[in-house]
This record gives structure tokens, sequence and C-alpha cells, in this order.
């Protein structure tokens, strides 16, 4: 895995992990 990779990762996951909590509250 190369940096751009983990960048991506990185950014991806934090996508996830906010989508979720953001559903949690509405629902």
């Amino acid at each position: 895995m190369n940096d751009e990779e983990k960048y991506l990762f990185d950014l991806n996951g934090y996508l996830v992990v906010k989508d979720v909590l953001t559903s949690d509250e509405i629902a």
C-alpha cells in the first residue's frame, strides 16, 4: 500500500464513519 492508497483509505474510512454517525443521529 503506497502513500496515495493510504490517503484514500483514510479518507474513505472517515467518510464511512461520518455517514454512520449521521444516520444514527437522524434515526
